[in-house]
């Protein structure tokens, strides 16, 4: 398809499915509240991959662009059957109830995760402080370093969620150190992500206890959040980032956050669907579970997917891994009918999820975990399914474990009450 065309099509289908989405994950009478998981969805999904669909179209690549826009209409249709089928999401009361918490539980999740995160340490070194920071990265990944990710910075937000239950001067300015301190370490590992998502979680719980930010605020926050991204960046490049010229730094600081935000994800499923099947045969579900791929006839010997993916963005690049997401990956697994189904079931899961929101409590750690769960949906633009379900599981059992009466609220969602 050519760009003329092909830009209008895909713009059309991002703003339709988002738009219908939008709509479909908020309760009656509430059509700005942008803290429904459903609606963080498409926030993200927009930012993320949306605009840089557009972008892409419009420079002449149009397979990936084209399954972006087909994606969004598929998340908007699953989340407008769920809603018809039980209804819309209730409203999130803004309050933040003084509920128990058991501390021990927290702080003991909290020191398995620092412990499986200096099993890592020990073994690579600290990556902001190696020569090559990106290089050292490479070991800051897969299963052990996930459970520093999924029970370490929950300790930091029930802190915040306690704070905010009661904000006393003792009570923030524990909040604050946990935070400060969570973050410190997340700096230490040159990472730019974890801390935003922490962010995006302590946004959340701000949201529903009541807090609405003015809009200066707002912009400070974003110009801060701006210049922590370029420091982070610049320190993981290490001997390299070494401007002389000004307008040279500006230049590569403009280019590397395009590049690393806008269009990094719509690249890494463009090249999905231009390489798949053409240059290499579907994975048949061999991401989601190797064996599935062998009993059908594949290959047991191939790469991780998101290798794979970095080396055909990228040839000759050191190895690197290039995050495939949800879409991609039910794409590179059996096409159109997988990718487009996984995205109308985010968007009936997600919404579904958020009819349950409403009446899930308002305790820290009650809505701890659900803004745990609300950014995991997120992150499915670069998480794998896999990956997403784990972390869904997780929290879950990591809010059995930190929530008295835990089993007794999950019996009345079930009931509906």
């Amino acid at each position: 398809m050519p760009a003329v065309l092909a830009v209008p099509v895909v713009l059309a289908l991002v703003v339709a499915g988002a738009a219908l989405a939008w709509w479909a994950g908020g309760p009656p009478g509430q059509p700005r509240d942008p803290s429904l998981p459903l609606r963080v969805l498409v926030l993200a999904l927009v930012a993320l991959i949306g605009v840089g669909s557009v972008v892409l179209a419009a420079q002449g690549e149009t397979g990936g662009p084209l399954l972006v826009g087909g994606a969004f209409v598929a998340l908007g249709g699953g989340a407008w059957l769920a809603r018809r089928a039980w209804g819309a999401s209730s409203p999130i009361p803004t309050a933040m109830a003084s509920a128990p918490v058991r501390w021990w539980a927290v702080g003991g999740a909290a020191l398995v995760g620092a412990l499986a995160l200096a099993s890592i340490v020990a073994r690579s070194g600290v990556p902001l402080l190696a020569e090559t920071p990106f290089e050292a990265r490479a070991a800051f990944s897969g299963l052990v370093f996930d459970v520093f990710r999924w029970l370490v910075p929950p300790a930091a937000l029930v802190a915040v969620a306690w704070a905010l239950a009661k904000p006393t001067r003792g009570r923030v300015g524990i909040a604050a150190l946990a935070c400060a301190l969570v973050v410190g370490i997340e700096v230490l590992l040159a990472s730019r992500a974890l801390p935003f998502e922490l962010a995006a979680g302590i946004a959340l719980l701000a949201w529903w206890s009541g807090r609405r930010p003015r809009p200066r605020v707002v912009l400070g926050l974003a110009a801060a959040g701006l210049v922590f991204f370029l420091g982070v960046l610049l320190a993981r490049m290490g001997p390299e980032a070494s401007f002389r010229d000004p307008l040279d730094f500006l230049a590569f600081a403009a280019d590397r956050t395009v590049g690393r935000v806008v269009l990094i994800q719509p690249q890494t499923i463009d090249v999905a669907v231009d390489s798949i099947p053409a240059d290499e045969p579907y994975w048949a579900g061999a991401t989601y579970l190797r064996r599935i791929a062998t009993v059908l006839g594949q290959p047991d010997d191939r790469p991780v997917l998101g290798a794979w993916l970095y080396s055909r963005m990228f040839p000759g690049a050191p190895p690197a891994f290039a995050a495939p997401g949800v879409l991609a990956e039910g794409w590179a697994n059996a096409g159109l009918p997988l990718a487009l189904g996984l995205m109308a079931l985010l968007g009936l899961g997600t919404q579904v999820f958020g009819t349950a929101l409403g009446r899930l409590g308002a305790g820290p750690a009650d809505r701890v975990a659900a803004a745990l769960v609300t950014v995991a949906i997120a992150r499915t633009y670069a998480t794998s399914l896999n990956g997403f379900l784990l972390t869904v599981a997780v929290t879950v059992a990591w809010w059995l474990a930190v929530r008295p009466g835990a089993i007794a609220s999950l019996r009345r969602l079930r009931r509906g009450g």
